[in-house]
Protein backbone atom coordinates (compact mmCIF):
# COMPACT_ATOMS: atom_id res chain seq x y z
CA UNK A 1 0.00 0.00 0.00
CA UNK A 2 2.79 2.25 0.87
CA UNK A 3 4.15 1.44 -2.52
CA UNK A 4 0.91 2.31 -4.13
CA UNK A 5 0.66 5.53 -2.22
CA UNK A 6 4.20 6.31 -3.32
CA UNK A 7 3.40 5.55 -6.90
CA UNK A 8 0.19 7.65 -6.73
CA UNK A 9 2.21 10.41 -5.02
CA UNK A 10 4.85 10.19 -7.76
CA UNK A 11 2.13 10.26 -10.38
CA UNK A 12 0.45 13.31 -8.77
CA UNK A 13 3.87 14.93 -8.43
CA UNK A 14 4.64 14.26 -12.08
CA UNK A 15 1.20 15.60 -13.13
CA UNK A 16 1.69 18.67 -10.94
CA UNK A 17 5.21 19.08 -12.31
CA UNK A 18 3.88 18.92 -15.88
CA UNK A 19 1.10 21.35 -15.02
CA UNK A 20 3.51 23.76 -13.35
CA UNK A 21 5.97 23.44 -16.24
CA UNK A 22 3.16 24.02 -18.74
CA UNK A 23 1.84 26.98 -16.75
CA UNK A 24 5.32 28.45 -16.49
CA UNK A 25 5.87 27.93 -20.25
CA UNK A 26 2.48 29.45 -20.99
CA UNK A 27 3.24 32.39 -18.66
CA UNK A 28 6.63 32.83 -20.33
CA UNK A 29 4.97 32.88 -23.76
CA UNK A 30 2.41 35.40 -22.56
CA UNK A 31 5.19 37.41 -20.90
CA UNK A 32 7.19 37.44 -24.17
CA UNK A 33 4.09 38.57 -26.08
CA UNK A 34 3.40 41.30 -23.53
CA UNK A 35 7.05 42.39 -23.66
CA UNK A 36 6.87 42.62 -27.48
CA UNK A 37 3.60 44.58 -27.28
CA UNK A 38 5.13 46.90 -24.67
CA UNK A 39 8.13 47.49 -26.93
CA UNK A 40 5.86 48.18 -29.91
CA UNK A 41 3.72 50.57 -27.86
CA UNK A 42 6.85 52.32 -26.54
CA UNK A 43 8.19 52.68 -30.10
CA UNK A 44 4.82 54.00 -31.31
CA UNK A 45 4.73 56.46 -28.38
CA UNK A 46 8.26 57.68 -29.17
CA UNK A 47 7.37 58.01 -32.86
CA UNK A 48 4.19 59.93 -31.99
CA UNK A 49 6.16 62.15 -29.61
CA UNK A 50 8.71 62.91 -32.37
CA UNK A 51 5.96 63.66 -34.91
CA UNK A 52 4.15 65.88 -32.41
CA UNK A 53 7.39 67.73 -31.58
CA UNK A 54 8.16 68.32 -35.26
CA UNK A 55 4.59 69.48 -35.93
CA UNK A 56 4.66 71.77 -32.88
CA UNK A 57 8.02 73.22 -34.01
CA UNK A 58 6.68 73.87 -37.53
CA UNK A 59 3.51 75.46 -36.18
CA UNK A 60 5.56 77.61 -33.82
CA UNK A 61 7.77 78.81 -36.69
CA UNK A 62 4.74 79.48 -38.90
CA UNK A 63 3.00 81.38 -36.12
CA UNK A 64 6.17 83.35 -35.38
CA UNK A 65 6.48 84.24 -39.08
CA UNK A 66 2.84 85.28 -39.20
CA UNK A 67 3.42 87.51 -36.19
CA UNK A 68 6.99 88.70 -36.66
CA UNK A 69 7.03 89.37 -40.40
CA UNK A 70 4.16 91.91 -40.34
CA UNK A 71 5.59 93.54 -37.22
CA UNK A 72 9.04 93.75 -38.84
CA UNK A 73 7.40 95.23 -41.98
CA UNK A 74 5.68 97.86 -39.82
CA UNK A 75 8.96 98.59 -38.02
CA UNK A 76 10.93 98.94 -41.28
CA UNK A 77 8.27 101.14 -42.90
CA UNK A 78 7.99 103.45 -39.91
CA UNK A 79 11.80 103.74 -39.84
CA UNK A 80 11.75 104.75 -43.52
CA UNK A 81 9.01 107.32 -42.90
CA UNK A 82 10.83 108.63 -39.82
CA UNK A 83 13.92 108.96 -42.02
CA UNK A 84 11.97 111.17 -44.41
CA UNK A 85 11.30 108.62 -47.18
CA UNK A 86 7.59 109.24 -47.67
CA UNK A 87 7.62 107.58 -51.09
CA UNK A 88 8.34 104.16 -49.53
CA UNK A 89 5.88 101.45 -50.64
CA UNK A 90 2.92 101.33 -48.30
CA UNK A 91 2.36 98.37 -45.99
CA UNK A 92 0.33 95.49 -47.46
CA UNK A 93 -2.87 94.55 -45.68
CA UNK A 94 -1.95 92.35 -42.72
CA UNK A 95 -3.16 88.76 -42.62
CA UNK A 96 -3.74 88.96 -38.88
CA UNK A 97 -6.92 90.84 -38.05
CA UNK A 98 -5.26 92.35 -34.98
CA UNK A 99 -2.71 94.16 -37.18
CA UNK A 100 -5.12 95.42 -39.87
CA UNK A 101 -6.11 98.65 -38.04
CA UNK A 102 -2.45 99.37 -37.23
CA UNK A 103 -1.22 98.97 -40.83
CA UNK A 104 -4.13 100.99 -42.19
CA UNK A 105 -3.47 103.80 -39.69
CA UNK A 106 0.24 103.86 -40.48
CA UNK A 107 -0.43 103.95 -44.23
CA UNK A 108 -2.96 106.74 -43.73
CA UNK A 109 -0.48 108.67 -41.58
CA UNK A 110 2.24 108.31 -44.24
CA UNK A 111 -0.15 109.49 -46.98
CA UNK A 112 -1.19 112.48 -44.86
CA UNK A 113 2.45 113.36 -44.09
CA UNK A 114 3.34 113.14 -47.77
CA UNK A 115 0.42 115.42 -48.62
CA UNK A 116 1.35 117.91 -45.88
CA UNK A 117 5.00 118.00 -46.93
CA UNK A 118 3.93 118.64 -50.53
CA UNK A 119 1.65 121.45 -49.39
CA UNK A 120 4.44 122.96 -47.27
CA UNK A 121 6.83 122.80 -50.22
CA UNK A 122 4.31 124.50 -52.51
CA UNK A 123 3.68 127.19 -49.89
CA UNK A 124 7.43 127.75 -49.48
CA UNK A 125 7.84 128.06 -53.26
CA UNK A 126 5.00 130.58 -53.38
CA UNK A 127 6.52 132.50 -50.48
CA UNK A 128 9.92 132.63 -52.21
CA UNK A 129 8.27 133.88 -55.41
CA UNK A 130 6.36 136.52 -53.46
CA UNK A 131 9.54 137.63 -51.71
CA UNK A 132 11.32 137.85 -55.08
CA UNK A 133 8.49 139.91 -56.57
CA UNK A 134 8.54 142.20 -53.53
CA UNK A 135 12.30 142.60 -53.87
CA UNK A 136 11.95 143.25 -57.61
CA UNK A 137 9.23 145.82 -56.93
CA UNK A 138 11.61 147.57 -54.55
CA UNK A 139 14.58 147.34 -56.92
CA UNK A 140 12.81 148.60 -60.06
CA UNK A 141 12.10 152.13 -58.71
CA UNK A 142 15.67 152.42 -57.40
CA UNK A 143 17.04 151.17 -60.70
CA UNK A 144 14.88 153.62 -62.65
CA UNK A 145 15.78 156.49 -60.33
CA UNK A 146 19.52 155.75 -60.59
CA UNK A 147 19.39 155.30 -64.38
CA UNK A 148 17.46 158.54 -64.89
CA UNK A 149 19.90 160.28 -62.58
CA UNK A 150 22.79 158.96 -64.72
CA UNK A 151 21.06 160.19 -67.91
CA UNK A 152 20.61 163.66 -66.37
CA UNK A 153 24.27 163.70 -65.30
CA UNK A 154 25.37 162.65 -68.84
CA UNK A 155 23.12 165.34 -70.38
CA UNK A 156 24.57 167.99 -68.07
CA UNK A 157 28.04 166.94 -69.13
CA UNK A 158 27.05 167.21 -72.79
CA UNK A 159 27.48 163.50 -73.58
CA UNK A 160 24.56 163.25 -75.94
CA UNK A 161 25.64 159.94 -77.51
CA UNK A 162 25.81 158.29 -74.06
CA UNK A 163 22.43 159.79 -73.14
CA UNK A 164 20.93 158.25 -76.29
CA UNK A 165 22.60 154.85 -75.66
CA UNK A 166 21.58 154.76 -71.97
CA UNK A 167 18.01 155.82 -72.77
CA UNK A 168 17.70 153.10 -75.46
CA UNK A 169 19.16 150.48 -73.07
CA UNK A 170 16.66 151.53 -70.40
CA UNK A 171 13.81 151.38 -72.91
CA UNK A 172 14.92 147.91 -74.12
CA UNK A 173 15.24 146.73 -70.53
CA UNK A 174 11.66 147.71 -69.64
CA UNK A 175 10.24 146.41 -72.94
CA UNK A 176 11.82 142.98 -72.28
CA UNK A 177 10.84 142.83 -68.62
CA UNK A 178 7.26 143.98 -69.23
CA UNK A 179 6.52 142.05 -72.39
CA UNK A 180 7.39 138.54 -71.24
CA UNK A 181 6.09 138.75 -67.64
CA UNK A 182 8.71 136.25 -66.46
CA UNK A 183 10.32 136.46 -63.04
CA UNK A 184 13.75 135.70 -64.50
CA UNK A 185 15.14 137.18 -67.71
CA UNK A 186 18.31 135.68 -69.20
CA UNK A 187 21.34 137.96 -69.52
CA UNK A 188 21.35 137.35 -73.28
CA UNK A 189 18.03 139.21 -73.58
Amino acid sequence: MVEEVRSVGALVESILQEYITGSIGSAATINNGLRKQTMVFAAVEILLLIVASVAAQRNRKRLMNQLLNPIENVENFTAQVAGGDLSAPRLPKAEMTELVPLTESINSMADRLESLFGQIKREQDNLRKAELRTLQAQINPHFLYNTLDAIVWQAEEGRNDEVIRTTRALSDFFRISLSSGDDWIPVSQ
